[in-house]
This record gives C-alpha cells, sequence and structure tokens, in this order.
C-alpha cells in the first residue's frame, strides 16, 4: 500500500473507562492543531480529537453490529404487525360475510311473518264480517264426504289469480299466397 511520504500513522487512542472518577482520568493538553500541522497532514486523531472538544461521539461507542441486529429486529416486528394485522381484517371480512348472510335470512323469515300475520288478521276480519253482514255462524255438526275422484296434481287457482291468456298473433300469409287469392 503506497503512502504520502510526509504522513506519518495515527497514533492508537487509549481507552478510558467509565469507571475513573474525573479526578483520576488523564489530563490531556487541549491545545488545538497549528497551522503547519493542518497543512502537512501529520495531525494526529488524538489532537483533532481534543480540538473537537474531546468528547467522542456516544454512536461510537455502540458495536455496528448491535445496531444492525436492532434494526433487522424492528423491521421484522413491523412486517409481523402488519401479518397479524392483515390476518385479523379477513377474519372480520368473513364474519361480516357470515352476519349479512345470516341477517338476509332472518329479513326474509319476517317478511314471511308478517304475511302469515296479515293473513291471519284477514281470515279474522272475514269471520268478523261474514257472522255481523250475514248471519253466518259455525256449524254445529260437520258432515264427511267420500270423493271418489283423486285430487288433481296442481292446485287450481280461482279465475281472478290466473292471467288471461292472450291467442298468438296470426302469422301474415307469405307473399305468393296473398297473390294467388288475388287472381279471377
Amino acid at each position: 500500500m503506497a503512502s504520502h511520504p510526509r504522513a506519518t500513522p495515527l497514533a492508537p487512542i487509549p481507552r478510558i473507562p467509565f469507571a475513573r472518577p474525573a479526578s483520576q482520568r488523564p489530563q490531556a493538553d487541549r491545545r488545538a492543531p497549528t497551522g503547519h500541522e493542518l497543512a502537512h497532514g501529520v495531525v494526529s486523531r488524538r489532537a483533532l480529537e481534543e480540538a473537537a472538544g474531546g468528547v467522542r461521539s456516544r454512536w461510537r461507542r455502540v458495536p455496528r453490529m448491535l445496531l444492525f441486529s436492532l434494526l433487522l429486529l424492528g423491521v421484522g416486528a413491523l412486517g409481523v404487525y402488519q401479518v397479524l394485522q392483515t390476518s385479523r381484517i379477513a377474519e372480520v371480512g368473513y364474519e361480516l360475510r357470515t352476519l349479512e348472510g345470516e341477517r338476509s335470512l332472518l329479513s326474509a323469515e319476517v317478511r314471511l311473518l308478517e304475511a302469515r300475520a296479515a293473513e291471519l288478521a284477514r281470515v279474522a276480519e272475514l269471520e268478523k264480517r261474514s257472522a255481523d253482514e250475514l248471519g253466518m255462524a259455525e256449524p254445529v255438526r260437520t258432515l264427511q264426504v267420500a270423493v271418489g275422484v283423486p285430487a288433481p296434481d296442481t292446485t287450481p287457482l280461482p279465475e281472478r289469480f290466473v292471467p288471461p291468456v292472450e291467442d298468438p298473433p296470426e302469422k301474415p300469409a307469405p307473399w305468393w299466397r296473398q297473390f294467388l287469392d288475388r287472381l279471377p
């Protein structure tokens, strides 16, 4: 490795333990590097650190591997959180779909019960009107008659409920038939 001929290797920085009281710590002279030292690149790392205030950055003391591990752990935790949140959203969606189906079934059942209640109210109204206006009463004696004809396959409806059947329109005669009919 080639280096500059006037460059000197940097001196290693001595490690100062944290447990030492301030009175026992070595005192360094806090002189700033001279212009000559700066111009020729022979400033030691220690001189630069002392000129900058003598305090090393806290981030420099934390191992980079620990920072990388914490960052990787945070990204992993964020990914797991996102997967769990997406899973919960899907679960709630399925639950919602099930509840909506159940609601539609209950709504149909309510409509059927309302129709049945309306029918029963109509029957009660008809019985009351028949008894009051027409003088009808419940039979005292009932007769049972046996019929020898089998019941029809379909339930016959009253004419008012059956839509009228219209005759299909007649097809116009072909052109050659119309031509032959006009001949004498």
